[in-house]
């Protein structure tokens, strides 16, 4: 291999791959490791098979190392991985889910912000924020209802971001919603919120 060669220290994508299938956890969560410093995309494939994989251990490696690929494909599997019944895989899949930013992984995460669990739910909105897709409009705006706090509280930021004049009404509500950290967040989303203007009243957001 050259001194330029990207896989030097890594050996054949195949290669790796193939540990996925190890008997071995430790060899499996390896495998993720060095797959996913290679950098490329190509490797994506052999990742998300480990999406199944039996051990969280693996699990949780994979959603961390999903976080370095701004790909739709990583968006798809990293939703798989928000709904994992290991709480500390869920968190990290949520953690690497809000730092994709391509629109299009948007489609993939659309269909967390309808799931039973609330943690689920929170974590799709969470992700759903920095793309700013006016396909999450409708489900933030019916979420601002939702029983679970985190979960209206995430919406927010889905609405929030968008910056749009029409949903100004809702910030306004959420200013009197009953749990005080969101209604304090609408607050202070409302003083960020710059849709173009028809007058200078920003009424109902509390004065701080």
């Amino acid at each position: 291999m050259t001194a330029f060669d990207p896989f030097e220290d890594f050996g054949d994508i195949e290669e790796i791959g193939e540990r996925l299938n190890d008997a071995d956890a430790a060899v499996r969560r390896l495998a993720v490791i060095d797959l996913a410093e290679t950098a490329s995309a190509d490797v994506l494939p052999h990742l998300l098979t480990a999406v199944a994989d039996p051990d969280a251990t693996v699990r949780l490696q994979l959603a961390i190392a999903l976080s370095e690929f701004d790909a739709v494909e990583a968006a798809a599997g990293l939703a798989r991985l928000v709904a994992d019944q290991e709480l500390t895989v869920a968190q990290a899949a949520a953690d690497s889910l809000a730092e994709l930013k391509d629109p299009a992984a948007a489609e993939s995460i659309l269909p967390l912000v309808s799931h039973g669990r609330a943690f689920v739910r929170a974590a799709g909105f969470r992700g759903l924020k920095a793309l700013r897709s006016r396909g999450a409009l409708g489900p933030a705006l019916a979420a601002m209802r939702d029983e679970d706090a985190n979960v209206r509280e995430q919406a927010l930021g889905v609405i929030a971001y968008l910056k749009l004049e029409e949903t100004l009404p809702s910030l306004i509500a959420a200013t009197r919603d009953a749990d005080a950290t969101v209604s304090v967040r609408c607050g202070q989303r409302l003083v960020l919120h710059e849709p173009p203007r028809r007058s200078g009243s920003r009424d109902g957001c509390p004065r701080r």
